[in-house]
């Protein structure tokens, strides 16, 4: 089931909470030092873990017609969080909910989020907020022609230092 592929690898356990698949879709990028994934719960799902210490995870809401929990917070569409790795990290995603999800592993990379994005979570800002979202369809709706394309090293390149780009500037 895809949520392994989520979950298990990046020390996060999901659980159902309704019954049924996890997701109705899922798309998973490894880039370098950056993993990216989109998804849409078919389901209620719950997050229980800890990313790996020294990791950053920011996720984004894309549509929910349900609040998304986040360590007892709740977040509605057009939400942004970030998640230091070594953390506890408790969630329940709602049915429906369409999110993006980037998980950085590299110091650099995590150094230049911390740095852009000050006082997370929060709402994101319309036009960044299109733009980043616009990306994560761009790449997610062919995963095998992306992933043809970013088996060349430059264009993993490019497209990683796009994402975390796109993720700062919302």
């Amino acid at each position: 089931e895809p949520i392994d592929d989520l979950c298990d690898a990046n020390g996060i356990v999901a659980r159902l909470l309704r019954p049924g698949r996890p997701y109705a879709d899922l798309v998973a990028i490894d880039l370098n030092a950056v993993s990216f994934y989109r998804g849409r719960c078919a389901t209620d799902v719950a997050l229980r873990g800890q990313w790996q210490q020294g990791s950053l995870a920011v996720a984004a809401i894309e549509l929910t017609e349900r609040p998304v929990t986040v360590m007892g917070q709740r977040f509605d569409q057009g939400s942004i969080m970030q998640f230091e790795g070594g953390a506890e990290f408790d969630a329940v995603v709602p049915q429906g909910a369409i999110w993006t999800l980037l998980l950085l592993r590299s110091s650099t990379c995590c150094a230049d989020l911390r740095r852009l994005l000050p006082g997370v979570p929060r709402e994101l800002s319309s036009d960044c907020r299109d733009r980043l979202f616009q990306m994560a369809r761009d790449l997610t709706v062919s995963p095998s022609a992306t992933a043809s394309r970013l088996r060349a090293r430059r264009e993993a390149d490019a497209v990683e230092r796009d994402l975390v780009e796109s993720f700062a500037a919302a």
